[in-house]
C-alpha cells in the first residue's frame, strides 16, 4: 500500500513539475511573441516506463527555429540588400540630370545654345548675341561638369560607403563567433539560454547577409561557419574579417583595379569582383560599373560637342581679329608633324580689310617646330611655341589681327584642319566632361567668335576685304550641328552609333532613368518576395498569441488536476499513518 501511494505521489510531482515548466514556456512565448527574430520555444519531456508506469523525468526545451527556411530568407535578403543601395543612388543620379523636357537638363542647355545661334544668323554682328552664344556655351560645360562632379562624388561616397559597410560585416562576424562561443558553452546545461543564443545568431546571420553574400554551414558542435562566395573563409573557429583602405576623393582617372585599394579576405585574397550580392555587392556595382559608365558616356559626348563646334569654328575668322591666336592643345617642337594640303594665313584689320596673306603648304613639314618656323617667316606674322607648348601666332602690327582659313589643309590620323588641329579658333576645350571649359579668349571677349570667314580667292589681293560683313557661313553651320549625324565611340553602356549630338544627350538622360526605374521595379519585387519568405517562416517558427493562450489555460487546468490528485495521495498518507498509529 505504502509502495503505491509513494509511486503516485512520485508520478504526480514529476507531472507537476512538467507542467510547471511547459507554463514556463507558454508564458515566456507570449511575452515575446513581438520581439525581432524569437522563435516559438517549446518543452518536450522525457519519459521513463517502470514498475509504476510511464513518468516524466526532466525534459528539453525546443526551438521552432528552421534553418531551411532561414536559408531562403537569408538568400532574399542578400538580394534586397544589393538593390536597395543600386536603386537609390541611380535615382539621386538621374535627379542631377533631370528629363528630356525639364527646363534645365542636358538637352535644354544644348536646345538653348543653337536656338539663339539661329537667332544669331539673322543678326550676325549683334555684340549681345554673341555674348548670349558664349554664355549658354559656358552653361553647357558648367552642366557637363556638375554632372560629372555629382558622378564623382557619388563614388567618393560609395567608396566610403563600402568601408563603413565592411566594418559592419567584421562586426557581425565578431558577434557570430561569439554567440557560437556561447552555444558551446551552453549545450547540455541550460536548453532555454541555448535557445535564445540560437535566436540571436540566427538575427545576427541575416543582418549579416543584408551587407555580402555568403555560404555557411554548421558543424557537428552546432557552431555556424561562414565563407566569402570566393571560398575564402570568413569565420570558422574564429571570425577572419575583411580588409580595406578606401580612397578619400575618386575622379574620373581613379578606377579599379589600379587607382583603387582591393578588398581583401584573410589579409591576402582580393574578393572585389568575386561578390555576388548584398550591399557590398551594390556599392562596388556602383563604384566600378554603373556610374563609371555614366561617366564614360559624358565625356563621350563632352568630346564629340567639343570636336564638333571646334572644327566648324576653325573653319571660321573672327571680325574683329584677335592680334594673336594662341592654340589649345601643347606641343614641344620635337614633335612629328604629318599634314597635307594648302592654308591661307593673312594679317586683317578691324573692317576685315587683308593687310598681308600667303597659302602656305604644310605638306613638307615633318614636325611641328618646322611649322612654327615657316609660319614665323611669313610677312607680318611672328610664330612661336609658349611655355605651355601652345602655338602662338601674332600680328607684328598690335592694331591688326591674324585669320586662317584651313582651305584643303589635313593634319593627323583625325584628318583635322589646320587651326582645328592647333585649337586656334576653338570654343571648347579639356579631354572630358569633368575638365571642358570655353576657351580664354572667348571668356575674355565674346566678340571674337570666329563667326565668319577668310576668303579663299584665287583673286584675293591686299586690299581687299578678306571677311566680309555679315557672313553667316560659319553659323549657319554650328546652327545644323546639334542634328548633325557624328559618330560616337562606344562609351558606358553605349555602343559605337552614329546619331547627332541632340539623340545622343537625350538617350543619356533617358537610359539612365530606365536604369533607375528597372532598378526600382527589382527593389520592390526582391522585397515582396523577401516579405512572403519571412511571413512563411514567421507562420511556421514564429509566436501565435492565441494558441499559446489556449496550450496555457490547458496546462493550468493540467496543473490542477495534478496538484488535486497530490492532494488527494497527501489524504490517503495521513489516512494510513492514523492506521498504523
Amino acid at each position: 500500500m505504502t509502495l503505491s501511494l509513494l509511486s503516485a505521489l512520485q508520478t504526480s510531482f514529476r507531472g507537476l513539475e512538467a507542467t510547471e515548466q511547459q507554463i514556463k514556456i507558454a508564458a515566456q512565448n507570449i511575452t515575446n511573441a513581438d520581439r525581432p527574430g524569437y522563435t516559438r520555444k517549446s518543452f518536450q519531456p522525457d519519459y521513463i516506463t517502470g514498475n509504476f508506469g510511464t513518468i516524466p523525468v526532466g525534459g528539453t526545451v525546443v526551438s521552432a527555429l528552421n534553418k531551411s527556411l532561414l536559408e531562403g530568407v537569408i538568400d532574399d535578403k542578400t538580394v534586397v540588400g544589393q538593390k536597395t543601395v543600386v536603386a537609390e543612388y541611380l535615382e539621386n543620379y538621374v535627379r542631377r540630370t533631370g528629363n528630356v523636357v525639364s527646363d534645365f537638363s542636358l538637352t535644354s542647355t544644348l536646345n538653348d545654345f543653337f536656338a539663339h545661334l539661329d537667332l544669331l544668323a539673322i543678326a550676325p554682328e549683334n555684340r549681345a548675341q554673341k555674348e548670349q552664344i558664349v554664355s549658354d556655351a559656358e552653361v553647357i560645360t558648367l552642366y557637363l561638369r556638375d554632372l560629372s562632379d555629382g558622378i564623382q562624388k557619388q563614388r567618393t561616397e560609395v567608396e566610403q560607403e563600402i568601408d563603413k559597410t565592411i566594418d559592419r560585416i567584421n562586426q557581425s562576424l565578431a558577434t557570430i563567433s561569439n554567440i557560437n562561443d556561447k552555444i558551446i558553452r551552453t549545450t547540455g546545461k541550460d536548453d532555454i539560454a541555448l535557445a535564445e543564443f540560437e535566436d540571436v545568431r540566427a538575427i545576427e546571420l541575416q543582418k549579416l547577409a543584408e551587407e555580402i553574400d555568403i555560404t555557411y554551414y554548421f558543424d557537428e558542435r552546432n557552431r555556424v561557419q561562414i565563407y566569402h562566395p570566393s571560398g575564402q573563409p570568413m569565420l570558422l573557429h574564429r571570425d577572419i574579417p575583411l580588409t580595406f583602405d578606401p580612397v578619400a576623393t575618386l575622379t574620373g582617372t581613379v578606377t579599379y583595379p589600379g587607382g583603387l585599394n582591393p578588398i581583401l579576405a584573410n589579409g591576402v585574397s582580393d574578393v572585389t569582383q568575386n561578390l555576388r550580392g548584398g550591399k557590398l555587392a551594390g556599392l562596388v556595382e556602383l563604384r566600378d560599373v554603373s556610374l563609371v559608365e555614366e561617366q564614360e558616356k559624358l565625356d563621350e559626348f563632352a568630346v564629340q560637342l567639343r570636336d564638333t563646334i571646334n572644327a566648324v569654328l576653325n573653319t571660321g575668322a573672327a571680325r574683329p581679329p584677335r592680334n594673336q591666336l594662341v592654340g589649345e592643345q601643347g606641343f614641344a617642337g620635337g614633335d612629328p608633324f604629318a599634314g597635307v594640303g594648302t592654308i591661307r594665313i593673312a594679317v586683317t584689320d578691324n573692317s576685315g580689310i587683308v593687310q598681308s596673306f600667303t597659302d602656305l603648304n604644310i605638306g613638307g613639314f615633318g614636325t611641328v617646330g618646322a611649322v612654327v618656323g615657316a609660319i614665323n617667316g611669313l610677312a607680318g606674322i611672328t610664330a612661336s611655341l609658349s611655355v605651355s607648348g601652345e602655338l602662338l601666332v601674332t600680328s607684328t602690327d598690335p592694331t591688326r589681327g591674324v585669320s586662317i582659313n584651313e582651305m584643303t589643309s589635313s593634319v593627323g590620323g583625325s584628318n583635322l584642319g589646320f587651326s582645328h588641329y592647333f585649337g586656334l579658333n576653338s570654343m571648347f576645350t579639356g579631354i572630358g566632361a569633368e575638365d571642358i571649359t570655353i576657351s580664354d579668349y572667348l571668356l575674355a571677349d565674346s566678340d571674337y567668335l570666329a563667326l565668319g570667314q577668310l576668303s579663299n580667292s584665287v583673286t584675293l589681293a591686299v586690299g581687299d576685304t578678306g571677311i566680309t560683313l555679315g557672313d553667316v557661313s560659319v553659323t549657319r553651320a554650328l546652327s545644323t550641328a546639334l542634328d548633325t549625324t557624328v559618330t560616337f565611340n562606344a562609351a558606358g553602356d553605349f555602343a559605337a552609333q552614329n546619331v547627332s549630338l541632340r539623340i545622343y544627350a537625350e538617350s543619356i538622360m533617358a537610359r539612365a532613368a530606365l536604369k533607375a526605374s528597372i532598378a526600382q521595379d527589382e527593389l520592390d519585387s526582391a522585397q515582396i518576395i523577401l516579405q512572403q519568405e519571412e511571413d512563411f517562416m514567421n507562420n511556421i517558427t514564429g509566436v501565435n498569441i492565441d494558441e499559446e493562450t489556449a496550450i496555457l489555460l490547458e496546462l493550468e487546468s493540467y496543473y490542477q488536476a495534478s496538484a488535486q490528485v497530490i492532494a488527494v495521495i497527501k489524504g490517503l498518507f495521513e489516512e494510513l499513518m492514523a492506521a498504523v498509529r
